[in-house]
């Protein structure tokens, strides 16, 4: 008879942060609907900013007015529908979990809970701004060289702040906006009430308080996430706008995680 050796196992300990963070990687990447997602949003954004080159390019020739519109900007045209996407994709990266009844394995196996929402978090940010960059930066080539086709003037010379303004804080916006829409996936815990919450803060909200004529609502305006989202895509210079656009962008995610942080610990998987 042939005695078996028992390996000491991880049972009962604490996994790293780092195994947690590979554990949610892979999970990431293993969804059909991350490819389908950011696959559509890189389809919207370069073929609205190709549109909107094409149409803004040709309003008027070369010599009967000069174009206002920056190289940087042309690369974000597509931002408002392309943040919806990102909104639908960190909303569905927890809630999916939910509906299936994964998050109990994945909190069986992360007994702590929280590591395992803040590398959901941190795969969702890097990922999303990492896409998203490529995917402004990609509109933004393509906008110009339809721009530039219709006779107008695009120069790339001066790599300067109208241009690298607009694409970094798109990229930042929407991989922030992911975090968000992870964080109230993981309070509601339902997708279609976490995407109705998202796209109504998005869409509804601006619409609500845009049709209210008091001074006082339009200034609370700039302190929606519809609003400073939008406002970094087309910031033109670092100045009070882009700073307050900056710290509300911020905000809202770092508001949400706190209070999904909360919930999650409170309540049963």
């Amino acid at each position: 008879m042939t005695a078996t050796t028992l390996t000491p196992t991880r049972l009962g300990r604490d996994v790293a942060f780092g195994g947690v963070l590979r554990s949610e990687w892979i999970k990431f990447w293993s969804l059909r609907s991350t490819y389908w997602s950011l696959g559509a949003a890189f389809v919207l954004s370069v073929g609205i900013s190709l549109l909107a080159a094409l149409a803004i390019g040709g309003l008027t020739s070369p010599d009967e007015l000069a174009m206002t519109i920056t190289v940087g900007q042309l690369g974000t045209f597509g931002i408002f529908l392309t943040q919806l996407v990102f909104g639908v994709l960190g909303a569905i990266f927890i809630t999916g979990e939910y509906s299936t009844g994964m998050i109990r394995s994945t909190f069986a196996a992360v007994p702590r809970r929280l590591p395992a929402l803040f590398a959901k978090a941190v795969v969702l940010f890097t990922t999303a701004f990492v896409v998203g960059l490529a995917i402004i930066v990609a509109a933004t080539v393509t906008g110009s060289m339809a721009f530039a086709s219709m006779g107008q003037s695009v120069e790339f010379t001066e790599f300067g702040t109208e241009v690298a303004l607009p694409i970094l804080g798109g990229a930042l916006f929407l991989a922030l906006l992911s975090v968000f829409a992870l964080a109230v996936g993981a309070i509601v815990r339902a997708g279609a009430g976490a995407i109705a919450i998202v796209l109504g803060l998005l869409l509804v909200v601006p619409m609500v308080l845009g049709a209210i004529p008091v001074e006082w609502v339009q200034d609370v305006s700039l302190y929606t996430l519809a609003s400073s989202g939008p406002g970094l895509a087309a910031a033109q210079a670092v100045d009070a706008d882009f700073w307050r656009d900056l710290l509300v962008t911020i905000a809202w995610p770092a508001v949400a995680m706190a209070g999904a942080a909360a919930v999650v610990l409170r309540r049963d998987a």
